[in-house]
């Protein structure tokens, strides 16, 4: 059932992961005459390591954000866009030290359009992908006192908790989850299963129901698949 719950989480590929810079590079400092030639070398040198990054070249893509670093040591999308190589190249540490710097700098408003909330859920997100649950957690938490009306924090706090073996935590994030969006199949799915585990079959059954229904009606065809072969294992066709 593990397998089948990470089936239908969602991937991160390295040439999808970019997010912006997080400062306007029209920003003034008065207090620093280099402020806006800084910013403007920095902004270079993170389209730049965007680009490597996106082709797949992670080693480039990091000294390029290292550099634009130099030039604004508080970017925190910057950070975040290394932490996201980082872990893809397989520097676990290297990666939670510059998402916690992404965290330490990110932006009071949003980050070009992503709210900070979104923004704290992404690095949760990854967080998660590395392992690092307890960072994870917290963020993710962080994330919903922003935002207590998000499905998707509640989401990868079920997920962590049913990898982890603390199925009731589980089922009790979805469940403020479903109170917030009673369609949402990945949700209904994550109950099923946990609900499952703890031996509720019953419950789990018209959960995975539920769950295949939105999937349905969301022309989920591979997610549909998924809870069709669950139902199947309990005799329900």
């Amino acid at each position: 059932m593990k397998n089948k719950v990470l089936i239908l989480s969602i991937i991160f590929l390295l040439g999808n992961l970019i997010f912006p810079s997080s400062k306007s590079f029209s920003e003034q400092d008065p207090q620093n005459p280099n402020y806006s030639q800084n910013r403007e070398a920095a902004k270079r040198y993170f389209d730049e390591g965007a680009e490597y990054a996106k082709k797949g070249h992670g080693k480039e893509a990091i000294s390029a954000f290292q550099k634009a670093i130099e030039k604004d040591p508080e970017d925190s999308g910057v950070y975040l866009n290394m932490g996201i190589v980082y872990g893809a190249l397989g520097q676990k540490e290297e990666a939670i030290a510059a998402f916690e710097k992404a965290e330490i700098f990110a932006p009071a408003g949003s980050l070009e359009g992503t709210p900070k909330d979104e923004f704290f859920l992404i690095i949760g997100h990854f967080y998660r992908q590395l392992g690092d649950n307890n960072n994870a957690i917290n963020i993710l938490k962080k994330s919903l006192e922003l935002n207590p009306k998000a499905i998707a924090p509640y989401f990868q706090l079920g997920g962590i908790y049913f990898d982890s073996g603390m199925y009731n935590n589980a089922i009790q994030n979805c469940i403020k989850a479903i109170e917030i969006n009673p369609n949402n199949g990945h949700v209904l799915f994550l109950l099923g299963a946990s609900q499952e585990k703890i031996g509720n079959h019953e419950e789990a059954i018209v959960n995975f129901k539920k769950a295949l229904e939105a999937y349905k009606y969301n022309n989920e065809n591979e997610s549909a698949k998924v809870v069709k072969d669950v139902l199947r294992k309990f005799g329900v066709k």
